[in-house]
């Protein structure tokens, strides 16, 4: 499942640099944003929840850090502010979230990150029409 995450991920970094010679730095940057956004969400709405620590500690990010939120909340986090970047990080620094993805969970046996990444080109071409990169 990890190699899937890989193959989608590089997929689509393929995809959004394509955009780079045809549109503006800024445009392209408010697309990133977005489907960070949109990314990280989708990660954390099929991650499989017990106690919500697992869900609550999926991370975004314009760097990568070593953080682990110390919480039992099954809530959510609000989404962070960040600036406009070109690259944004999805990280959860707990110790069982690749046991989790490997479909340790019944919640979750066939994984819940790959398959978010996998179903992303939907979410992807929504966004890229909103700001008129598709037609």
């Amino acid at each position: 499942m990890i190699g899937d995450i890989k193959t989608n991920a590089a997929q689509f970094n393929a995809t959004i640099q394509s955009f780079a010679n045809r549109f503006s730095e800024e445009k392209i940057r408010k697309l990133v944003k977005k489907l960070a956004f949109d990314i990280w969400d989708e990660i954390g709405n099929r991650c499989p929840v017990d106690t919500g620590r697992a869900q609550t500690n999926f991370q975004l990010d314009t760097k990568l850090n070593n953080r682990t939120i110390e919480t039992f909340s099954t809530a959510r986090p609000a989404p962070p502010i960040l600036e406009d970047s070109m690259v944004y990080w999805i990280f959860n620094n707990l110790d069982y979230i690749e046991a989790l993805e490997n479909g340790h969970s019944k919640q979750a046996p066939g994984g819940f990150i790959a398959p978010a990444i996998a179903e992303f080109n939907r979410v992807y071409e929504q966004r890229a029409r909103e700001l008129g990169f598709l037609k």
